[in-house]
């Protein structure tokens, strides 16, 4: 009987953990992210902090997102200071932003979601979000690229029902999806 029990839990636990469910994202070292995904997060942002990664499968093929901090340059215009020709200073400011990049195994990135202030918002996007969702408040907001272009921004708000909800919304302003997220 004992064997069997056994048997039993063994299959149960390679059935959890050895094959991957199409779409599932599990947690892996950055050790365990082939040097090439590396080597091409590192090549587009080089002073990076790489934090953490995920492996999943989409339309059978192996993709990976990889948690980044990385240093932004902030130019900001400053009172005048004394210089020769009297030019108004620029103050450089770095500021770390938070990014996840969407790699594929031939280290080519598909998508990029960088986590941004509410005020850093488009107007048109700003107005969608205050019209639509008055009574939400905001959680965390991220730009959407992908191959390189501006493709949405990704909002998750807490209603006033505390329930949360993530919503997609165009640069343009058009609500691009809204659905109800699961509590964790």
């Amino acid at each position: 009987m004992r064997r069997i029990t056994n048997f039993i839990a063994s299959l149960g636990a390679f059935a959890l953990f050895a094959l991957p469910v199409k779409g599932d994202l599990e947690r892996v070292s950055l050790a365990d992210v082939p040097a090439n995904v590396i080597a091409s997060l590192k090549a587009k942002f080089p002073n990076a902090k790489l934090v953490s990664a995920v492996r999943g499968v989409e339309n059978g093929e192996t993709q990976y997102e990889i948690r980044i901090i990385a240093r932004i340059e902030q130019l900001e215009e400053g009172p005048p200071r004394l210089l020769r020709r009297r030019a108004r200073a620029t103050n450089i400011t770095y500021k770390d932003q938070e990014i996840e990049v969407g790699l594929k195994t031939d280290g080519s990135i598909y998508e990029m979601e960088k986590t941004i202030d509410a005020r850093e918002l488009p107007p048109r996007v700003a107005a969608t979000l205050s019209e639509k969702y008055s009574d939400a408040a905001v959680q965390k907001v991220e730009e959407v690229t992908k191959k390189d272009k501006l493709a949405h921004y990704e909002i998750k708000l807490m209603s006033r029902e505390k329930k949360p909800v993530e919503v997609e919304i165009a640069p343009n302003g058009k609500v691009l999806k809204e659905e109800e997220q699961k509590r964790r």
